[in-house]
């Protein structure tokens, strides 16, 4: 290659590359045209000298070995490849996702359940139980629970605590019977006596009690503003109907007479329907001592609002609980069996209409509103069931 010099200056060019055309002299800076003829071609540099090398019939090595070391040469690189990718999957840890992925999880399968509110739990405080015992539900939709406190403690339709107020009651009594009227009272059932209290303010009002001082063991209120009360007359029951604190008529030993049993009468259960039809039943589960008993002495009667016996139905059950929604149908809570209870629907007929199985613990008391939604006690909470569907 000729030397270049620097037309501008006369200095030697000496950084000349075969990639450039124009280059820049080190002295003065001019930029420098590389004549084509000039550049160095790259075949001419780069291009092997095959006349160098030595023939294959000079070669020291046989083919077939120069063949074999190929293969072995060619299986090395696989080998190394396969090791090198397989250690980069294995530091992968499967349980941790990859930085800016996202994991896909699925769904974990909830499982059904008939209640749509639930509140309470174990203790002493405001909006807490300690063994709650009965429940009913106002005009308002506000809820009432009382416990072995002797307290009745006021929720709104969402079971958020609003008041509550203590009753006056001896140590060894219980509530045994709540009830909201449309006047905004609330009664209580203690002692034998019906306390009726302000439903805001918990302050006492009057005592109804049985004219002939016989010890009330239950009670409901009627569509039309009166009460009807089950009491103990000696060994029978009488089953008293009032209008304000007047006694309009008295049915003496109905439900033992239609029943042809001697069970004690404390555990008789009352409900009337908007016709003013009784319906009556033992609540088993809240007598206590010893007796005899059969399986139809525990099904459910039913009366004309003159006394008369109608029918009976709701065989093989275990009742401790009765109640009637606004188209007659009788709800029966039945505890035969601790982990099957539920509460079974009848028609004023005696059909079984619906079986609503019943979650976590035995229940002990129910209510219903006016939109026939259900309320039960479980443990030391309150549940709010869904509306039970009929067949029309």
């Amino acid at each position: 290659m000729k030397a270049v010099t620097c037309p501008q200056c006369g200095s030697l060019i000496s950084r000349v590359s075969e990639q450039q055309a124009i280059v820049g002299c080190d002295y003065c800076g001019a930029k420098v045209i590389i004549p084509r003829g000039e550049i160095p071609s790259l075949n001419e540099k780069y291009a092997p000298d095959f006349n160098n090398y030595p023939s294959s019939s000079n070669s020291s090595f046989p083919p077939q070995v120069i063949a074999i070391c190929a293969i072995l040469g060619i299986a090395f690189v696989i080998f190394v490849g396969f090791v090198f990718v397989s250690k980069n999957r294995s530091s992968l840890n499967p349980l941790k996702p990859i930085a800016g992925s996202t994991p896909k999880t699925s769904p974990t399968p909830k499982k059904e359940t008939n209640v749509l509110l639930e509140f309470g739990g174990k203790g002493t405080s405001a909006g807490l139980f300690d063994s709650p015992s009965e429940i009913t539900v106002d005009g308002d939709g506000n809820i009432y629970v009382s416990d072995k406190t002797l307290r009745v403690q006021r929720f709104d339709a969402f079971g958020n605590f609003l008041s509550l107020w203590n009753v006056k009651g001896e140590k060894n009594e219980t509530i045994d019977k709540l009830a909201a009227d449309a006047e905004g009272n609330i009664h209580v059932l203690i002692g034998g006596e019906v306390v009726v209290y302000n439903a805001s303010t918990g302050e006492q009002k009057y005592v109804l009690s049985d004219s002939k001082k016989h010890y009330i063991d239950d009670f409901v209120l009627r569509d039309d503003g009166g009460m009807m009360y089950v009491c103990e007359n000696g060994l029978n029951e009488d089953i008293v109907q009032t209008k304000g604190r007047v006694v309009v008529r008295r049915f003496p030993s109905i439900h033992t007479k239609a029943a042809e049993t001697t069970i004690p009468t404390r555990g008789i259960r009352l409900a009337v329907d908007g016709k003013g039809d009784i319906y009556t039943v033992y609540a088993i589960r809240d007598i206590y001592g010893s007796f005899n008993y059969n399986e139809e002495d525990l099904m459910t009667f039913h009366f004309t609002p003159q006394g008369k016996f109608v029918n009976k139905f709701a065989a093989e059950l275990m009742p401790s609980a009765i109640l009637v929604d606004n188209q007659s149908r009788v709800y029966i809570l039945d505890q035969k069996m601790a982990n099957a209870t539920a509460i079974k629907v009848f028609s004023d007929t005696g059909s079984e209409l619906k079986r609503i199985a019943l979650e976590g613990f035995m229940p002990s008391a129910m209510a219903i509103d006016r939109q026939n939604n259900l309320y039960v006690i479980s443990g030391e909470k309150v549940q709010k069931l869904k509306p039970v569907e009929f067949e029309k």
